[in-house]
């Protein structure tokens, strides 16, 4: 399944349980202690008492001249019970425990459990006062220039923008769609209005956030991600994983869903949710990504989805066709701590000044195959999405210490390495959908000093997912950039 939700259809937000922000509101005639700081704390977001940093004095000041909204984090809607934060609604969600405020069962969410308990007891506070809008005039600094096709996609982001709508950029891995919203975004922040960036995956965070802050540097941004040291609540840029997205509410102008088609966004009808909740009522929706769903498709198709499709690269090269290459039963040679000999082989007679991607199909094939190939003296390192130390993995790759990374399908999308090329063993895996695979070839050759690199799916039977994956590039290498449907 690769299906967007029906969330965004038609771009307008349902009628949530906060208040939507007002700026005809005005500012109470008595005075309240940290106003601004109050108001900018509190903008668009579903705090818990001590996530404000206040007392409750102070709070229940704001409730009583109606500043800020007081509703109970978790509410019971006929035979079930809802989380406001995060929006569950799944019975098999919630829990029940012994509580401080006197119930034996009072019942809490574990969905959203990590962002502190929310329980039945528990309430929520929104700010249901004047809205802040703060204007940026050109706040985007870039020198850079677009192709025609990045071109094309960035006036009709700019449009949807303007017009709050709903638009789909289709554009191969590797075409710049980052470039392609900065005009969407800066227009956006010269209206006063607020933006949120957000993708299913940490590391696309983590690479997006400084590139974003390096062009709008008269910008307060934030990067909204588990453990993030820069999550400012006062931000008008904001960078987010979808399950970050959860703690706003009728927050933002214009939303981005970067790699909207990828696990768990996809599969996730809470997430889906949580970022419909973090919309104003009128909403520019953009979704990006290399490899919509056939559903997405056949709305583009329809009319039912407006669209801009960028089938090539920024530098204009063609994207590199993988080449599949048996490798016996690798399944075999893992678990005895070897590689497979044809793989062995191409890694010894590769050029090995560029650096190299292995994508595996589990977590558990990731230590055997970095330990044969430091056997064989490679500098070598292994991540997947529980390990602490990825971020500095990533980053001595980047920089050259490492030689080849192994890797789950963590790192399939949002990070660039220059000039490097890609292996996947075991490609006839299941985990290997043609989506998945798609977004692992566009890792190579995505630098114009080096824009072929090479892509090898190392198999025991080539599958469907493998042979749609090869097609699917080649019909992209050969189509040229379309105009706005």
């Amino acid at each position: 399944m690769n299906k967007l939700s029906n969330w965004f259809a038609g771009s307008k937000r349902p009628d949530s349980p906060f208040s939507s922000l007002s700026s005809d509101a005005e500012i109470p005639a008595i005075p309240l202690p940290d106003y601004k700081q109050m108001q900018f704390h509190c903008s668009g977001r579903a705090l818990l008492a001590q996530e404000l940093p206040y007392d409750q004095k102070i709070i229940q000041d704001y409730v009583q001249a109606g500043m800020l909204q007081e509703v109970p984090a978790i509410m019971k809607q006929g035979a079930f019970w809802r989380c406001l934060r995060c929006s569950s609604q799944s019975p098999g969600l919630f829990g029940a425990h012994a509580c401080a405020c006197g119930r034996e069962r009072c019942v809490y969410c574990r969905e959203c459990l990590e962002m502190g308990r929310v329980s039945a007891c528990t309430p929520l506070y929104y700010w249901a006062g004047p809205e802040s809008r703060e204007v940026f005039t050109d706040p985007l600094i870039w020198s850079g220039r677009l192709s025609s096709g990045q071109e094309r996609a960035s006036r009709a982001a700019a449009g949807a923008g303007l017009r709050k709508q709903e638009l789909y950029i289709w554009a191969v891995c590797g075409a710049g769609k980052t470039e392609m919203m900065f005009q969407a975004v800066a227009g956006a922040l010269a209206r006063g209005e607020r933006v949120l960036w957000t993708t299913p995956r940490t590391d696309v965070v983590r690479e997006l956030y400084p590139r974003l802050l390096g062009v709008f540097p008269g910008v307060p941004a934030a990067a909204w991600y588990a453990g993030s040291p820069d999550a400012r609540p006062e931000a008008r840029l904001v960078l987010a994983t979808a399950h970050q997205v959860r703690r706003f509410k009728g927050a933002f102008d214009v939303v981005i869903i970067d790699e909207v088609d990828a696990f768990p966004y996809v599969f996730d009808p809470g997430l889906q949710r949580a970022v419909r909740e973090a919309c104003r009522r009128e909403t520019a929706v953009i979704y990006l990504s290399a490899t919509p769903g056939k559903d997405e498709q056949r709305r583009m198709k329809s009319g039912g989805l407006s669209y801009v499709k960028v089938p090539r690269r920024f530098h204009g090269q063609p994207l590199p066709v993988p080449e599949c290459r048996w490798a016996g039963n690798w399944r075999l040679h893992l678990s005895r701590g070897r590689l497979p000999h044809t793989l062995l082989q191409w890694c010894q007679s590769r050029d090995t000044a560029y650096p190299l991607f292995v994508f595996v199909p589990s977590v558990a094939a990731v230590r055997p195959v970095v330990e044969a190939l430091r056997a064989e003296d490679f500098r070598c390192e292994g991540v997947h999405a529980e390990d602490e130390k990825r971020e500095g993995k990533i980053t001595a790759f980047r920089e050259g210490h490492i030689d080849i990374l192994v890797t789950t399908t963590i790192l399939e999308r949002g990070v660039t390495i220059p000039k490097a090329d890609v292996a996947v063993i075991g490609a006839d895996d299941d985990i290997f959908s043609e989506s998945a695979l798609v977004q692992i070839a566009g890792r190579a050759g995505r630098n114009p000093e080096r824009p072929e690199g090479d892509v090898v799916f190392f198999h025991y039977g080539r599958t469907k997912a493998m042979q749609q994956t090869i097609r699917h590039i080649q019909t992209m290498n050969r189509e040229e950039a379309a105009p706005v449907e």
